[in-house]
């Protein structure tokens, strides 16, 4: 007897999962539903209705589509795709919704600090006198990324790393990364109150309050940031964690690095205004009426990648804790708890961020919220610095990783898959 078609679809799902895994891809996630992943697409196969199975059948084709395009990056981004893949079955869990606050904050720190290592410039090369031709938060500060980029000329013309180099530097960079962290987190925890920071001492809001009073007393803010000048550094944990100062997503990294650290459960959670009550989808349906057909498909697509996108660097970027109803802005050290009856409320939360953020009341926004969702806007935050210095190489390398970090990014439609 052949196959039923519910079969089929799972056979074809399955066999899917395993050439992303062997392939060292991530597979394309989308907010949304319609994953592979544990309780996405293979886990509803069986229920799934005729009609449903078309679909589902036509989206396994698209993403067999977006493999084949992943796979033919080159060698270079592939290395990096593989990097976030290893990132992502190292926090197997704290990835999904509704995985573990805790985890999800020891996560979104993992990718802030993966960020130097993918998102490298296509200029290694010393420029500006010996700086880095990236700007200083591009490239590793420290050990042999700092002898190599001192040993060649203004020109840009100065020698690219090798491989080991490239590996050392790195990992020294990783290093120092860890040790402005864990400094950082020495030094908050002097600086509260004895014992309010200890796990199980103090419910979660209390220690977050303290934290955040204790961060920002130590000088822990979000900066202006002109990306031209600054490169990456206002979004990685060790800059930032060293100057006290970043990017307000680069700022949420380094408060999720120390709350990890000591225990605190939080998501991160990015605040995008405007987007539940349907603005963008009426301004293109505007835009597209009042301009000429070729004109607005053009303009219409690229207004759509932007109102989608996940939130860039200068977009409210703060901590949540659904379970005790609470919500951190790191960049401004606030705190905003509420009184709940029974567990948290996820359908208050967007409010409660908005809050925490400084925003009013009536304030409309929805929240990207979860680890891989902050991996997405780490990407998307590097394609536009990247873009801002005229980097095209970089970005071009960059951008094949965000798209299989977040399957929804508009990107992908534009590409017809």
């Amino acid at each position: 007897m052949p196959p039923t078609p519910a079969f089929a679809l799972h056979r074809a799902a399955a066999r899917l999962v395993r050439a992303y895994a062997a392939a060292r891809i991530p597979l394309p996630r989308t907010p949304a539903g319609g994953d592979l992943g544990a309780g996405g697409l293979a886990g509803r196969l069986a229920s799934l209705r005729a009609p449903d199975q078309d679909a589902a059948f036509a989206r396994l084709r698209s993403l067999q589509a977006r493999l084949d395009f992943l796979k033919a990056t080159d060698p270079r981004t592939r290395a990096a795709l593989a990097r976030w893949a290893a990132l992502e079955e190292r926090w197997e869990g704290a990835v999904g919704r509704g995985a573990d606050p805790c985890a999800q904050a020891g996560a979104f720190a993992a990718g802030a600090a993966l960020l130097p290592r993918v998102a490298r410039p296509p200029a290694l090369k010393a420029d500006d006198g010996g700086a880095g031709a990236g700007g200083a938060g591009d490239a590793p500060t420290a050990g042999v990324w700092g002898a190599t980029s001192s040993s060649g000329g203004g020109d840009g013309g100065g020698p690219t790393p090798s491989d080991d180099e490239d590996e050392a530097g790195h990992a020294s960079a990783a290093a120092a990364a860890d040790a402005a962290l864990d400094a950082l987190t020495a030094e908050a925890i002097t600086a509260a109150p004895p014992g309010s920071l200890e796990d199980g001492a103090r419910p979660a809001a209390a220690r977050a309050a303290s934290l955040a009073a204790a961060l920002a007393g130590a000088g822990l803010r979000a900066s202006p940031v002109e990306w031209l000048y600054c490169g990456l550094a206002p979004l990685l944990p060790g800059p930032v964690a060293a100057a006290r100062r970043g990017a307000p997503l680069g700022v949420a990294a380094v408060a999720a690095g120390v709350a990890a650290r000591l225990g605190l459960p939080c998501v991160p959670a990015g605040l995008v205004a405007g987007a539940e009550n349907g603005e963008a989808t009426t301004a293109r349906a505007a835009l597209a009426a009042s301009l000429p057909p070729d004109r607005a498909a053009r303009l219409v697509g690229r207004a759509s990648s932007l109102a989608s996108a996940p939130p860039e660097a200068g977009d409210a970027w703060v901590l949540v804790c659904p379970d005790d109803g609470w919500a951190w802005d790191p960049s401004s050290g606030r705190v905003v708890e509420v009184e709940r009856g029974g567990g948290g409320d996820e359908a208050g939360l967007p409010a409660l961020a908005a809050a925490a953020a400084g925003l009013g009341e009536n304030a409309s926004i929805h929240l990207a919220t979860g680890a891989r969702r902050s991996w997405a806007a780490l990407l998307r935050t590097a394609v536009i610095a990247h873009t801002r210095r005229g980097d095209a190489e970089a970005v071009a390398g960059v951008l094949p990783q965000l798209l299989a970090v977040d399957g929804g990014a508009e990107e992908w439609a534009m590409m017809g898959l």
